[in-house]
């Protein structure tokens, strides 16, 4: 849970710099999904697999500026995630270029882990997601067609 505290803390202070180069580095893997309806794409700036924490994390940018990040804990490979033994907690963090902060936990969002590239301390996961996402307003968004 630690790491998951450490994660929203990051993201949200980058996605709220005052940093006025919202660039998005061409070439960079990306991440897409459609928010109500709405297409959204931004460049992954981190794709990592903790082995020795077991964590997935997984971080992207576009040049709204907006950020989209999640974390698995618990992560073991393919498949879905969270685990129908809830082992292991999911949470996503979306932040809106009008600087509102949303997240997801549990079971709000679900995520199937396709494919591993790499090795050693150069792992990254493939695969999709879908579920939706609260703000501390009450507000709640639906991701559909999740890519990454």
């Amino acid at each position: 849970m630690k790491n998951v505290l450490i994660f929203s803390f990051v993201l949200l202070m980058v996605s709220c710099s005052k940093d006025d180069d919202t660039s998005v580095v061409p070439g960079t893997a990306s991440l897409s999904m459609k928010i109500n309806g709405t297409q959204w794409s931004g460049s992954i700036i981190g794709n990592m697999i903790d082995e020795t924490t077991d964590n997935l994390v997984v971080q992207s940018f576009n040049s709204a500026p907006e950020s989209f990040g999640f974390t698995i804990e618990d992560f073991t490979g393919t498949g879905d995630y969270p685990t129908s033994q809830g082992a292991n907690f999911t949470g996503a963090f979306y932040s809106r270029k009008d600087k509102v902060v949303f997240s997801a936990g549990g079971n709000e969002i679900k995520f199937k882990i396709t494919s591993i590239e790499g090795s050693g301390t150069s792992k990254k996961a493939h695969g999709t997601f879908s579920g939706s996402v609260k703000s501390t307003a009450g507000e709640v968004l639906t991701i559909t067609e999740g890519k990454f």
